[in-house]
């Protein structure tokens, strides 16, 4: 098939840095940003990296073996990036709401799998696959729209949204 013509045409980094570099076609990413867009990405990035150490550290994810992981509002991709670079062996599915920013170009830069997708719609996937569903910010944001569905998985639950007066909350399933 033909490349695309609208393309920039970039090569992105080498594996693994092209996952700490801000790709070219961050730029591209339309959205109201008062900061510079690579500056909002290494932010992110490093975010992810300091918010996963801690629970890590708390609660031991060094143990156990996560497989699968959804990341259900991804930005960038950092999360699954703090998860690479924290040596933690798992598949994530990164999930761009379709009311946020169209990021998955940067996503797929970054060497990431990535959908969008409207969260007043059910995910077509069983919901037992993820060991993970990772939903920080989601609830405050998408609340407003519809009603969320209820969450299932193997595992672990994380969230944090300030409309329910959760900060980096996570629950194990029982």
């Amino acid at each position: 098939s033909r490349l695309p013509v609208n393309s920039d045409g970039s090569t992105p980094f080498p594996w693994p840095a092209r996952l700490m570099e801000p790709p070219r076609r961050l730029q591209g990413v339309e959205m109201d940003a008062y900061s510079s867009k690579n500056e909002l990405f290494k932010a992110e990035t490093k975010f992810w990296d300091d918010i996963l150490e801690g629970y890590i550290r708390v609660f031991k994810w060094k143990k156990f073996k996560l497989r699968n992981v959804m990341d259900m509002r991804a930005g960038f991709g950092g999360f699954a990036a703090a998860l690479i670079g924290r040596k933690l062996d798992c598949w994530v599915m990164n999930v761009v709401p379709v009311t946020e920013p169209n990021t998955l170009p940067v996503i797929y830069d970054r060497g990431l799998l990535g959908v969008a997708h409207d969260w007043c719609e059910p995910f077509d996937t069983y919901p037992r696959t993820y060991d993970l569903l990772h939903a920080f910010g989601l609830f405050s944001k998408e609340q407003k729209r519809c009603v969320m569905p209820q969450l299932s998985c193997l595992r672990w639950i994380a969230y944090s949204d300030l409309v329910v007066g959760h900060i980096s909350v996570i629950k194990r399933k029982r």
